[in-house]
């Protein structure tokens, strides 16, 4: 290739990312506009109340369940705040819970928690004042690394309004009880896919490297007198390490890993079995339950982090990785 072509090749180049940025960009706006908080009345029912239907405009490019759940408990106290009834809506909404052929027809929500003030969607389909929430991230939201007195608080609303199905429930402690005894002392690590640690996304919480995990696993047990581990990761390398370390002593709850050949988002991988969306939702919820389960907790700051703390924030021994964003 001589210099002109190369030239050539490059200004193509150029000029494809210029198309494809605008494009993204004019994409985004429409999006943000049509996301924008709405009041709407769709009919008589229900004079006497006024209904926030919490939903989200970027939860089809990869946002995990406890993504959901975060923004779901900043989007409740916003709605109680200015006395309206929240109700979760991911039946109207692509996400990586539903499939096309689900959509408008399925709340994946409701596979697993039930509603907070026990109205559906369907149930307000008919109201006379419905608020459609800013489809945006909500800013006043839960996070791991907030001072105790303001987690406390985001942890209130979680106990109260975010409550996991009976048969759910029953469920996970079933398993829970199948890999543990009582007399066990587990330490729980939760440990985020080489989706993180390789495509690095923007702005979101640097991870620890596996070998950071083992070391501190090791001064963990060796000071806490743990038992057992309980290892949270959808990653089959990060598990299959972890294994070979520490053999019997390592537990996972039942799930399908997953191999990140090619350093994707956990977001866009599907296995191949009835109902994929269903259970990479009920195992996700499931790893995290489990690890509020555990008597000292080992965590790299991320979603899955702060789930854990908003279903139990009291550990024996508590440790986050704290390492800045990407």
């Amino acid at each position: 290739m001589n210099d002109n072509e190369r030239s050539e090749t490059a200004m193509k180049t150029l000029l494809k990312k210029i198309y494809r940025e605008t494009v993204e960009k004019g994409i985004n706006q429409t999006r943000t506009f049509l996301y924008k908080e709405q009041r709407k009345s769709y009919g008589s029912e229900n004079p006497d109340k006024t209904f926030y239907v919490i939903r989200r405009m970027d939860s089809y490019i990869g946002c995990g369940l406890f993504s959901h759940v975060i923004t779901t408990v900043g989007g409740i106290k916003h709605a109680i705040d200015n006395n309206m009834i929240p109700v979760i809506d991911m039946m109207n909404y692509p996400n990586l819970y539903i499939s096309k052929d689900q959509l408008h027809k399925v709340n994946p929500w409701e596979y697993w928690f039930e509603q907070p003030m026990g109205y559906s969607v369907s149930d307000i389909q008919h109201s006379k004042n419905v608020v459609l929430g800013d489809g945006k991230i909500i800013e006043a939201r839960p996070d791991a690394k907030q001072p105790k007195e303001i987690f406390t608080r985001w942890k209130e609303y979680m106990d109260q309004y975010i409550r996991l199905k009976p048969d759910v429930k029953k469920k996970m402690e079933r398993e829970w009880n199948q890999m543990f005894e009582k007399s066990d002392r587990v330490l729980g690590v939760l440990c985020r896919g080489t989706d993180y640690t390789s495509t690095k996304p923007k702005n979101h919480p640097i991870q620890p490297s596996v070998q950071m995990v083992i070391d501190k696993i090791d001064t963990m047990v060796a000071g806490g007198g743990y038992s057992k581990i309980f290892l949270a990761t959808e990653d089959v390398r990060i598990f299959n390490e972890l294994k070979k370390k520490y053999g019997n002593m390592l537990s996972v709850n039942r799930k399908e890993f997953v191999d990140y050949v090619d350093g994707k988002g956990i977001g866009v991988f599907h296995i191949e079995r009835e109902n994929d969306n269903y259970y990479k939702g009920l195992e996700y919820l499931t790893s995290i339950y489990f690890l509020s389960k555990c008597n000292g907790l080992l965590m790299g700051h991320c979603g899955g982090a702060t789930g854990a703390l908003l279903f139990n924030d009291k550990y024996d021994e508590l440790f986050i990785w704290d390492l800045g964003r990407y």
